[in-house]
């Protein structure tokens, strides 16, 4: 097993969007259905269930085996050392933010995101009591006053905005999150981590929406978020508070869908490079 994970941090991205995650049994090339709500407690499963450990294998909200294999291969794909998956991208989106915010944090954010993104902020998350600043990501000086002008928890942005596909500068603003003590996290959805890996670049966290070009076939929503294992153990907690687990059906159509993402994500660049020329 080690020597697999060994060859697949050398291996290039299609390959590792093929081969990474992977659990098979009796000798199949793709993962099965753990259609399974409930597993067996044995002497281990029932230690990690005791002491609180994350993903203790007892029931599929904790772990199951068709999730697990989609949080590695994404792990792989993002180079973190680990990932978590959720049923949708709003519960990815929340659960993370929510992990790190409370009544009286401050995140500072843009309202250039996905819509669900912003309509959380506003109505929800105001209602716990938590301060929702807004700048212009693109503008570092407006970014650095308002890290610099109250304690910021999160910094929050999109690699490529949804709809508007505007650029954000990551490694300025992981910089300056850095500086300031803030949690840098960002939804990666439309970059995917075929053009752009967050962590890599400073970040801390990176959410997709798997729903669109991860899974890539229009036939299931789901979320995820990836990162370092402490962080990703601190999501898990929330996670398994709140809900929102991706389901084993789900998993599988997921784990099927990024095996072609890398031929997927090739062919529609170059497709959109000539439809800019077209037009």
């Amino acid at each position: 097993m080690s020597s697999k994970k060994e060859y697949l941090k050398k291996a290039g991205k299609g390959t590792r969007s093929v081969h990474s995650g992977t659990s098979p049994s009796e000798n199949s090339l793709n993962t099965p259905v753990y259609q399974s709500s409930t597993f067996f407690l044995d002497d281990e499963s029932y230690e990690m269930w005791r002491k609180g450990l994350p993903r203790a294998p007892v029931y599929s909200r904790y772990n199951n085996p068709s999730t697990r294999a989609v949080e590695k291969k994404i792990a792989q794909l993002e180079e973190a050392e680990d990932a978590l998956v959720f049923s949708t991208g709003m519960a990815a989106i929340c659960t993370t933010l929510l992990t790190f915010l409370s009544q009286g944090d401050r995140i500072v954010t843009t309202r250039n995101l996905y819509g669900g993104t912003v309509l959380a902020l506003d109505q929800d998350f105001v209602r716990f009591g938590i301060d929702v600043t807004y700048v212009n990501v693109k503008d570092l000086a407006a970014v650095e006053e308002a890290l610099k002008e109250k304690e910021t928890r999160v910094l929050y942005c999109e690699t490529l905005t949804n709809p508007l596909l505007e650029v954000s500068d990551l490694p300025s603003l992981a910089r300056l999150a850095k500086k300031y003590g803030a949690i840098s996290i960002v939804d990666s959805t439309f970059a995917t981590p075929m053009s752009c890996q967050p962590l890599n670049l400073g970040f801390e966290a990176v959410i997709h929406s798997v729903t669109k070009l991860l899974n890539g076939h229009s036939d299931i929503l789901g979320g995820t978020v990836a990162g370092s294992k402490e962080i990703i153990d601190q999501i898990w907690y929330k996670s398994r508070n709140f809900g929102g687990s991706m389901d084993p059906h789900q998993a599988s159509l997921l784990e099927r869908g990024m095996k072609t993402l890398h031929v997927r994500y090739e062919k529609s660049t170059e497709t959109a490079g000539k439809l800019v020329t077209w037009l």
